[in-house]
């Protein structure tokens, strides 16, 4: 996994570990079928109009349009969110993952951890 910066480094070691384990599985996916390791962009950052989740340690957002550049093409990339929703089911009506832009930013991959399940311990079968 690659970090934008130092810093994304350090608050990504800060969220719970169930939201580490979920974004190290995005990873194996990209690397597994694409070759690519996934950049990640923001994990604690504050972003006007947001909903709260990053700043709350929930959330993940990793790289998908950098200028001209895509991550893997729209059909891959739904296919990682379609594999992370199925691996990370939520009991909500929220995905665990989606592909989206937000206030007109980059299109951007956004994981998110269920609320109240932020001291959940981690299961190892779903690394498996």
């Amino acid at each position: 996994m690659i970090f934008k910066s130092e810093k994304l480094k350090e608050e990504f070691y800060s969220v719970p570990a169930m939201l580490q384990v979920m974004a190290t599985h995005f990873e194996q996916l990209c690397v597994a079928y694409y070759k690519k390791e996934p950049v990640i962009t923001r994990v604690r950052e504050k972003v006007e109009g947001s909903s709260g989740v990053h700043e709350a340690g929930r959330g993940i957002d990793f790289r998908y349009e950098h200028g001209d550049e895509i991550f893997v093409s729209e059909h891959d990339a739904q296919f990682l969110v379609s594999e992370m929703n199925r691996k990370f089911t939520r009991t909500d009506s929220r995905k665990t993952m989606m592909l989206h832009s937000f206030n007109g930013g980059p299109k951007h991959f956004h994981l998110q951890l269920q609320a109240g399940h932020e001291n959940d311990e981690v299961d190892c079968s779903v690394l498996i």
